[in-house]
């Protein structure tokens, strides 16, 4: 049908005059509507293909990234806890349980992203989740720097931004704090 309709449309405009251009216009108009939907059936088919390949490509990033994500999400309750907790110690501890989730979770991204043949949208959201982690562990951190500020202890505040450092280095509030 294809090759039929791609001869009598070039018969037409190749010889527009002749008895049979006509005969190709006739039949152009009776199996057109027939070829038409069978070029939109396919086009369907195509685009439902695509549409299968990105499903599966999505949830192939997403077993990527949601564990990173719940690192993450979980270093952000520890630090919450953290910023809430009356008790120094306990709260000590909720900051440095959300740092050490948040360096899993960067740890984790840059892992991914190292690997071979990473699609291009996968690394990106790779990075930016990276890119999270480590603005919240640098907060995680600074949070407990305070804590320890709080109490009097500028050695160990001295520790945590030091800490904060190593994970964002050249980031300006923990520099401030060291200073």
């Amino acid at each position: 049908l294809e090759l039929a309709h791609e001869v009598a449309s070039r018969l037409v405009s190749i010889l527009p005059d002749t008895p049979s251009a006509e005969k190709a216009r006739q039949w152009l108009k009776k199996h057109d509507a027939q070829y038409e939907a069978k070029r939109a059936k396919e086009e369907e088919a195509k685009a439902e293909a695509v549409a299968k390949d990105e499903k599966k490509e999505l949830a192939e990033h997403e077993k990527i990234l949601k564990p990173i994500r719940d690192m993450i999400d979980k270093g952000y309750k520890y630090n919450a806890a953290g910023l809430q907790e009356k008790s120094s110690s306990k709260s000590k501890s909720a900051f440095e349980a959300a740092a050490s989730e948040y360096n899993k979770a960067i740890k984790r991204a840059k892992k991914e992203k190292g690997k071979k043949d990473v699609a291009p949208d996968l690394a990106d959201e790779l990075g930016r989740l990276e890119a999270k982690a480590t603005g919240d562990c640098v907060d995680a951190l600074l949070n407990a720097a305070n804590s320890e500020l709080a109490k009097g202890n500028t050695n160990g505040a001295k520790k945590y931004a030091e800490t904060a450092l190593e994970v964002d280095p050249g980031n300006k509030r923990a520099q401030d704090m060291l200073t």
